[in-house]
């Protein structure tokens, strides 16, 4: 572990969304790219983009450009309802590429690996879908941002 027992039981420096270091990056992010929660830093991080809605964050796409594999994770996400799940897509052109499913955990935290390259998209978005997540958005994008 990156903390030590009393600082797990602190979480506004051992929270998935804490920044003990200052440097900007939460511990989720921290540990998702293997850099140190407790040192300041932004060497070796991805590129990122950000999902909002009238300027409230709400999830953080980062990657590393030319290499495939990207995170998605977030905050303050409210559930879906019970019989449904998130979808992510990447576009490339009009054509939507399915990224991954996922379902916030208590509290609406999440992160979720989209084993894609981001190459050749031009933008990500987030729809609610059913949970055999389908081959094409079935929905209106809740979230959406630009690559380029």
């Amino acid at each position: 572990s990156k903390f030590t027992p009393a600082e797990l039981a602190n979480p506004a420096i051992s929270g998935d969304m804490a920044d003990p270091d200052g440097d900007g990056i939460p511990n989720l992010e921290e540990y998702a790219f293997g850099t140190e929660p407790k040192i300041a830093g932004t060497a070796g991080l991805p590129a990122a983009g950000i999902l909002s809605i009238a300027g409230t964050n709400y999830l953080a796409v980062a990657y590393r450009p030319g290499q495939t594999g990207a995170y998605v994770f977030g905050s303050n996400l409210q559930a879906p309802p019970s019989n449904r799940v998130y979808e992510v897509w990447m576009f490339q052109e009009e054509t939507p590429v399915r990224g991954a499913c996922f379902r916030p955990k208590p509290g609406g935290t999440s992160l979720t690996y989209l084993d894609a390259n981001l190459e050749t998209a031009q933008q990500m978005a987030v729809t609610v879908e059913s949970p055999s997540c389908p081959s094409a958005p079935t929905t209106q994008p809740i979230l959406t941002a630009d690559l380029t």
